[in-house]
Order: C-alpha cells, then sequence, then structure tokens
C-alpha cells in the first residue's frame, strides 16, 4: 500500500506489529513533497529491489528511495 498519510499508517503499523497482526507492507510519503515522476521512480525502484515476501509487516518511507 502506498499512502500520504503517514501519521495514521505508522500508527496502524505499529499497533499491527505489537497485536502480531500482519500487512502486506505499507509505503508512506509526504504528499506534494515530490512530482509524481520521482513518486514513480522511487516506487519503481522499491519494487525492484524488495520482494512481496520482503515487503511484509513492513513500513518504508518513499525517502528512503532515493
Amino acid at each position: 500500500m502506498f499512502t500520504f498519510n503517514t501519521g495514521d499508517y505508522c500508527a496502524l503499523h505499529q499497533l499491527w506489529a505489537s497485536e502480531e497482526r500482519n500487512h502486506a507492507g505499507i509505503v508512506v510519503s509526504e504528499q506534494q513533497h515530490y512530482t509524481v515522476g520521482e513518486e514513480l521512480r522511487r516506487i519503481v525502484r522499491l519494487v525492484g529491489l524488495r520482494t512481496a515476501e520482503q515487503m511484509q509487516n513492513q513500513l518504508e518511507f518513499l525517502s528512503s528511495w532515493g
């Protein structure tokens, strides 16, 4: 999942981790921080370097994929 709702999804990730619940992975970014093209480049980079299994239960910040 990719979202600009950083606060809620970071909290949700922490809650699910504390309850030992699983999710497919969350990618968060600040809204209007990057152009659409830059967002897409960073997402493509992440997808190219992480498998679906590696993303399970992970919280990734788009800013880390520059």
